[in-house]
């Protein structure tokens, strides 16, 4: 009696099974294409066991729609890890420069030293004169040359 369960329960799974690959052909290229179909199962088994997944689990995938599901994550990921090379181009792009015409350095430092000399008039801590007075040296010496 259970010899006949069984068997009836593994001929019902088989159709399942064939039923499940002729969708997955019909819906997924690579899967249908035979010159594809060994290098999408190894790309597939590479990319789930990069997710933990054992042979055995694999092995028990039969519903066309992880088969669907796998192909996008593996689709994602070539695209993720494609997706450091622009960028890296991006970071090596030169500067824009804006048109016009470009801001002395010493108008900057002019208004730096009259903000460290109205600290100064504030606090009156000696600190901030020491400030003022290295500022005032270096922009003088940064205008001799």
């Amino acid at each position: 009696m259970k010899s006949k369960a069984q068997e009836a329960y593994r001929k019902q799974y088989d159709d399942y099974v064939t039923a499940q690959r002729d969708l997955a052909a019909a819906k997924i290229p690579e899967y249908s294409d035979p010159n594809k179909t060994d290098q999408f199962k190894t790309n597939m088994r590479t990319s789930l066991r990069s997710y933990g997944f054992n042979d055995g689990e694999i092995g028990n995938l039969a519903d066309h729609r992880f088969l669907m599901v796998i192909r996008d994550a593996m689709s994602y990921k070539s695209v993720k890890d494609k997706r450091p090379i622009a960028q890296k181009r991006v970071a090596n792009a030169p500067k824009v420069v804006k048109a016009g015409v470009a801001k002395s350095g010493t108008g900057s430092g002019r208004e730096n030293i009259r903000n460290k000399i109205g600290r100064l008039k504030k606090t009156g801590h000696i600190k901030d004169a020491q400030n003022a007075l290295l500022d005032m040296i270096n922009l003088k010496s940064q205008q001799k040359r």
